[in-house]
């Protein structure tokens, strides 16, 4: 049985080598931004023509459908991060690990003035590089002047349609996806109501580019053959205070505290954490210390994750009418949960064929209250029918 996909190898220049034609079986795990990146495993026999160019060092590959433009046919693209190969001198099977090109976002710091040498970095008594404004903006802007003019990355920037709503991007030398796409403080991309897509640009690097993300007008039920499993988890707190020292020394060292009473009663005990914020110049104090202090309740919150598996159906398929990113409302033990499409995983093996499996939810590290009640509510639910 041969593979629905195309899958394309190239060089670390974007030089076209080949095509796989007969993969032993291909998995893609497809992750909406916000929670992390995809990535794909690729069988390949050792006798394939492809083996040496996927061995050399920084080898990329591109799996697409068959047909349709570079947009729509497009799966994933990125470089190969593992290699491994098994069996005998006569018959070896070799595995490669490929990593999505929207990683870079990781392998990209956000400087406090971009355009400034290392050591020009404090001009003009800077601290942050700080951007208010439409999300797709805000995320342009900082890919523009990182990774496309700082370090001169093969990246094209596509038009910049100002979509999203405004939000406030705050960079100081951390990865760009760590501090635009934060699942903490809701405030990146995902809740300004974007989605975010890099892929390969043909032989000439990647394209960067945004869009809306989309609602399923229908919810998702086991009855009709789309739930198929669930899982939920909890984490207690790490922390109900933090006591933030900013500049100064000794005595003289100025500080502050910052409290969450609600979370103190709720858990019935104190957390208290420490937060050294000594770049903070004097004439921020006491705003931005307390920025900082909250940056640690937020993370140190109690945590509750949500993971629901679906199949595909007639109605409800992948690529067609969903995608990882878009709203879903699904339905569990009679409890409506509306939750964004995290992942899909796509898989095609000679003896199984072509199978896609989306799932929403995995937040394991949101501290989303809203998320709890909805667990809360679903165990209970569960509780009561296992009773009957």
């Amino acid at each position: 049985m041969a593979a629905p996909i195309q899958i394309k190898v190239y060089d670390k220049t974007f030089a076209a080598k080949g095509e796989i034609g007969a993969p032993k079986f291909v998995t893609v795990n497809l992750r909406d931004i916000s929670v992390g990146f995809g990535k794909a495993t690729i069988g390949v026999l050792a006798t394939d023509r492809m083996i040496e160019p996927l061995m050399a060092d920084g080898a990329r590959v591109w799996i697409r459908r068959p047909d349709g433009s570079d947009s729509q046919a497009h799966i994933l693209s990125g470089y190969v991060t593992a290699r491994r190969a098994t069996g005998t001198t006569q018959q070896a099977l070799y595995e490669f690990d490929v990593t999505d090109d929207a990683s870079f976002l990781d392998e990209v710091s956000g400087w406090v003035i971009p355009a400034n040498a290392i050591t020009n970095q404090g001009a003009g008594n800077a601290v942050q590089w700080v951007l208010e404004d439409d999300a797709e903006t805000v995320l342009k802007t900082a890919v523009t002047a990182n990774a496309v003019t700082r370090l001169g990355m093969p990246i094209t920037v596509a038009t910049n349609q100002h979509r999203g709503s405004d939000v406030r991007g705050v960079l100081r030398y951390e990865p760009l996806w760590t501090k635009l796409f934060p699942v903490v403080d809701g405030c990146g991309m995902s809740a300004a109501g974007i989605g975010v897509s890099v892929r390969q640009n043909g032989t000439s690097g990647l394209l960067l580019d945004v869009y809306e993300r989309a609602v399923y007008p229908r919810p998702l039920t086991e009855l009709g053959g789309v739930v198929t499993d669930w899982s939920w988890t909890q984490t207690a707190a790490t922390a109900t205070r933090v006591v933030v020292g900013g500049p100064g020394e000794g005595y003289l060292r100025s500080l502050r505290t910052v409290v969450d009473y609600t979370r103190e009663m709720e858990i019935g005990h104190v957390i208290e954490r420490w937060r050294d914020a000594r770049d903070v110049t004097e004439d921020q104090i006491p705003d931005l210390l307390y920025a900082r202090g909250q940056e640690i309740l937020d993370d140190g919150a109690t945590k509750y994750g949500l993971s629901v598996t679906l199949a595909e159906t007639p109605a409800f398929r992948y690529g067609t009418n969903v995608r990882v990113g878009d709203t879903v409302t699904v339905e569990v033990a009679g409890q409506q949960i509306t939750d964004v499409l995290t992942e899909a995983l796509l898989s095609w093996t000679r003896d199984a064929g072509w199978r896609v499996e989306p799932r929403v939810g995995e937040k394991s590290d949101d501290p989303d209250r809203l998320l709890g009640r909805y667990i809360a509510k679903l165990s209970r639910a569960v509780n009561r029918m296992q009773r009957v």
